[in-house]
């Protein structure tokens, strides 16, 4: 990936209040090489080490296709280093504006995938039990660049980040592949196929997911505006809920040749990044907050009729039909520095943990209809 330097030459300007110190030396300080991040056309050269292996394997235990252990890993690297550039190149269209910048010495994302599973068959079930694990390496992120002449934060807090900028331009914005994620997943699945002789089929899944990322927003966003600061570990992902269960299922036994059928969802809710600031504004941290659950029931009914040379269908689809109010966007301000504390982590803020929106539709219903020839 070779271009010319876009965006100003970020290494010639002086930062306030130390006389004689460049903003290169102030970034230097804070383990920031600015030179690192501007190309000359030569200095980014295409990746060519993007092999991705894959290997799997089955075996039928008794050779009757009733138990039969499988598994597998894979690695898959992700092509979205262009869109990176690209997007350097747009932000630095407006002068004096934001500087964004991608690190030279890139190393490409890719995820290495694991799993490890048996297939049973139970009489007219299906059933299947397995194993995941996949780590994400090199993940790009958008991280806040700028620091002080001492090459620190100045007086933010821990999960502040420094929003400043060499004189007569905005922030700096550096790009750089530096998160990692991990998930392993635990899955049960049971499927009992619908057959015409039995009339009715249905499937029941649960899910059982551990998931976790360097980002320090503790999500897959590709903003993680704090990296660079002390602390660095591992966090618990705001993308993904321990538990799921998904159930369908389908019957044509019903009066009248109606054709009924069915979707549960449950999960137990996404957990969210809290901002505890009780101990002083300048000694911010996280916490984890925990989402309420989720819950939703859908129904089909359809019923078909022989109509010239083909048949219409006409169908009613009820979306969550007990009418269950799912919410998410929770206020995740704890409070700051108080005596009279109002919530479960001891923070001023009679209002954290609600929902700010919903996270599913309330009670909807579709007409279709569909004619097959």
């Amino acid at each position: 990936m070779s271009r010319r330097c876009w965006g100003p030459d970020v290494t010639r300007y002086n930062i306030a209040p130390a006389p004689g110190q460049t903003y290169e030396q102030s970034l230097a300080m804070g383990g920031v090489h600015i030179r690192d991040y501007i190309s000359n056309g030569s200095t980014r050269k295409p990746f060519m080490g993007a092999i991705q292996p894959r290997v799997g394997f089955s075996y039928d235990l008794w050779g009757d296709k009733e138990t039969v252990f499988f598994g597998g890993y894979g690695r898959a690297y992700d092509r979205k280093v262009a869109t990176n550039a690209l997007d350097e190149k747009q932000k630095n269209q407006q002068p004096g504006g934001e500087i964004w910048l991608v690190k030279n010495d890139y190393k490409a994302p890719y995820t290495d995938q694991y799993g490890l599973g048996v297939r049973q068959g139970l009489g007219l079930w299906n059933t299947e039990f397995a194993y995941t694990y996949s780590y994400a390496h090199n993940q790009f992120n958008w991280f806040g660049g700028d620091r002080d002449p001492h090459g620190g934060w100045d007086d933010k807090s821990i999960i502040d980040p420094l929003f400043s900028g060499p004189h007569g331009f905005g922030t700096l914005v550096l790009g750089d592949f530096i998160t990692e994620a991990k998930t392993q997943t635990l899955y049960f699945k049971a499927d009992k196929p619908y057959t015409a002789s039995s009339g009715w089929g249905a499937t029941v899944a649960y899910t059982y997911s551990d998931a976790w990322t360097t980002n320090r927003q503790w999500t897959n966003d590709i903003f993680n505006w704090t990296y660079g600061k002390p602390g660095v570990g591992w966090y618990p992902s705001a993308d993904v809920e321990r538990h799921r269960i998904v159930a369908t299922g389908i019957t044509d036994r019903m009066p009248l040749g109606i054709v009924l059928g069915g979707k549960w969802t449950y999960g137990s809710g996404l957990p969210y990044q809290a901002t505890d600031c009780t101990q002083g504004f300048d000694h911010c941290f996280y916490r984890k907050g925990e989402g309420g659950h989720f819950n939703q029931v859908d129904v089909s009914i359809s019923k078909g009729f022989g109509v010239g040379f083909g048949r219409l269908a006409v169908r009613l689809d009820i979306l969550n039909i007990l009418g269950d109010t799912n919410y998410s966007g929770y206020d995740g301000f704890v409070g700051g520095p108080n005596t009279h504390p109002v919530n479960v982590f001891g923070g001023d803020n009679a209002h954290f943990g609600l929902p700010s929106t919903m996270a599913s539709v309330m009670r909807t219903y579709k007409m279709g209809l569909r004619y097959d020839f």
